[in-house]
């Protein structure tokens, strides 16, 4: 997206895709969601090629990016769920977007970044850091990459596989196994029990949602030649230990205090990594966790 402005078409308005969507919006992007496709139906393909053809055909000689932020696979998900969602993805890549015009087209790819650098040391993660997939969530996050590489290498796209530290924000799915803040704020309204099931010491990365896609776009706008995949990281920069994010969320209630179930094998964590944001966002600042 290298025009001062562009066309965003969003796969995915999740939590983060509908972020994209308004800041795109509020950066003077004409940004547009898909809607309607049918996922779990053989036909979720064709209203995808449908929509971005007539994305495609609309934009006149302005950029277009065509960000994918429709992963549901978490690293609890069985593994036939991630080999569907991996599946589609290859076809979106190898047919839908090979048809739309060349020029001023980029793809953006929502990867992870906790899945594909596990480790048990103190690291500096760093676009260039090569990644250590963890499990079967983080080899099918890798297989992504690595097919996004073969669309741009294969056509002359420009492409950016951005891997996601933990995002969170309003509006976050309940419905998926994941969202360590959005549970706790769960636990604080309801006073039900969130279980955690590592260590209390563990650092994590946590992102605000209006942050990441801010950083999103920036990447977008930055990304290098026709014909590469690039890697970039998408965070907030800091770490901070479960402790703190337990006692942060408690401070809203007026005990503060909230019902944790922890459940951790491990007597200590086992390292953390500190994950260097590769497009700070320069657009909207950046939110704390207390913020």
């Amino acid at each position: 997206m290298n025009a001062a402005t562009g066309v965003v078409a969003v796969i995915g308005a999740g939590l983060l895709g509908s972020a994209v969507v308004t800041e795109a919006g509020r950066q003077g992007h004409r940004a547009v969601a898909l809607s309607g496709v049918r996922w779990r139906s053989d036909d979720a393909l064709e209203d995808v090629q449908r929509q971005l053809t007539e994305i495609d055909r609309a934009r006149g000689g302005r950029a277009l990016t065509v960000m994918w932020t429709a992963g549901r696979g978490v690293p609890s998900s069985p593994e036939s769920e991630l080999v569907r969602e991996t599946r589609f993805l290859d076809r979106v890549l190898s047919e839908v977007i090979p048809a739309l015009r060349r020029d001023e087209l980029s793809v953006v790819l929502a990867s992870s970044a906790g899945a594909l650098h596990s480790s048990g040391e103190d690291l500096v993660i760093e676009s260039s850091t090569p990644p250590i997939p963890l499990g079967t969530y983080g080899r099918h996050k890798l297989e992504q990459e690595q097919l996004l590489a073969q669309c741009a290498h294969s056509h002359g796209i420009r492409a950016v596989a951005a891997r996601i530290t933990n995002v969170y924000g309003p509006g976050q799915s309940l419905s998926k196994p994941q969202g360590l803040i959005t549970r706790l704020c769960v636990s604080a309204a309801t006073r039900q029990i969130t279980p955690i099931t590592v260590p209390l010491d563990t650092q994590r990365d946590f992102v605000y949602v209006d942050d990441a896609a801010s950083q999103l776009l920036d990447l977008a706008r930055t990304v290098g030649a026709p014909g590469r995949s690039e890697v970039g990281i998408v965070a907030s920069g800091e770490t901070v230990s479960l402790h703190r994010v337990i006692a942060v969320v408690g401070s809203q209630r007026a005990s503060g205090r909230l019902l944790v179930n922890c459940r951790s094998t491990q007597e200590l964590s086992t390292g953390h990594c500190r994950f260097v944001p590769t497009a700070p966002g320069r657009h909207r600042p950046r939110r704390t966790l207390e913020s």
